[in-house]
């Protein structure tokens, strides 16, 4: 039988993350609290996080221990363990992502987090698909699909390279674990979708043979998420984004001559099998 200790392990989380688990500064009774609040009424179990001396840190204590607490909810659903940990393994990116912006063991992001672990999404190889209703009609050169029809939302965990292959798997499994629910297409809104990476990058390069499996149809303006993912944050002061990588090497010189990269919107019909 697994234990936590053994979860946290299978799940990558470093051991200043284990040891803050399972040496938590919140009392047991109170983090068990918090997890049955968490099942209940996810909004008040959030905003009694929030109270916390060290919110961030408790929310990787109380986090860690429902995830745990659901391995056997998600087998009896027929999901695989595989499934189940690299799903939840979301835990272990948002520990990393909170070390670097704050130094101290905790995670961020909540509300997005908890979509892994309440199982609103989940991840199959390299991608994370997210169920939903296409919220606006959409028409390529193509395609078209109307308003509601159901959809998988993909997302791209920061964790690894957009090798090919793993793509192409990762979408063949989407296509047998979504079968039978009457999904129409797969969407993505990225930055890895925007058009003018390719006046950025190499032709060889795997962001823009990521692209190449979607039908790109439009490039949306509202944020700066290349600056952030590429960078590490946003910043008004172009000239000063670091230059470590080829990729920020070049996005810098681009932004610096003006140039914008907006986030990219692209389709896959769920029926076609591409690449």
């Amino acid at each position: 039988m697994s234990t936590l200790e053994h979860f946290l392990t299978e799940i990558g989380l470093p051991e200043a993350g284990r040891d803050c688990v399972l040496s938590p500064a919140l009392p047991q009774e109170r983090l068990q609290t918090l997890c049955s609040l968490l099942e209940q009424d996810e909004e008040a179990c959030l905003q009694a996080l929030k109270t916390e001396t060290e919110p961030n840190e408790a929310a990787l204590c109380l986090f860690s221990l429902y995830a745990f607490s659901q391995r056997e909810a998600w087998l009896a659903r027929g999901i695989s363990e595989q499934i189940y940990l690299d799903t939840m393994r979301d835990l272990t990116l948002w520990y990393q992502a909170c070390m670097r912006k704050t130094g101290r063991p905790g995670v961020m992001e909540w509300d997005w987090l908890l979509n892994s672990l309440k199982g609103r999404l989940v991840r199959l190889g390299r991608l994370q698909y997210e169920p939903g209703d296409l919220e606006e009609a959409i028409r390529t050169d193509e395609y078209s699909f109307p308003k509601g029809v159901r959809k998988l939302e993909i997302h791209i965990p920061a964790d690894g390279k957009l090798e090919p292959e793993q793509i192409s798997s990762s979408l063949s499994q989407a296509r047998i674990f979504f079968a039978g629910n009457k999904y129409r297409l797969m969407h993505c809104h990225s930055w890895l979708l925007s058009p003018a990476l390719h006046r950025i990058l190499p032709p060889s390069s795997k962001i823009l043979n990521f692209q190449s499996f979607f039908r790109v149809y439009g490039e949306d303006f509202s944020y700066r998420q290349a600056e952030e993912r590429v960078f590490g944050e946003i910043s008004d002061r172009t000239e000063c984004y670091p230059e470590h990588t080829s990729l920020q090497k070049s996005l810098k010189a681009f932004l610096l001559a003006g140039g914008r990269v907006g986030m990219g919107m692209g389709v896959i019909p769920f029926s076609e099998e591409k690449h």
